[in-house]
């Protein structure tokens, strides 16, 4: 039986910036046989670009979170008005 290629590694940064968003939209629609199936027509246009952005997204370096003080983040305190 024929070797079946591996799938690609959509988390590989270097891999994704050689893809440009209309490339990644072609392999969703057309699909990657015999591993990938193809989606067609099944995604409207709003769609094919959230899961676009989604595929893109698996190659980015996670955001670190926003540090909150202990005790919760203080409210600037208010300027008296004369």
């Amino acid at each position: 039986t024929p070797e079946v290629p591996a799938a690609r590694d959509l988390s590989n940064a270097a891999y994704m910036s050689t893809m440009d968003d209309r490339r990644l939209e072609r392999a969703i629609r057309a699909g990657k046989p015999p591993g990938m199936p193809a989606f067609g027509n099944q995604f409207m246009e709003p769609s094919m670009q959230v899961l676009v952005k989604y595929v893109r997204e698996l190659s980015e370096q996670p955001k670190a979170p926003a540090m909150v003080p202990r005790g919760g983040a203080k409210a600037p305190a208010a300027t008296p008005t004369p």
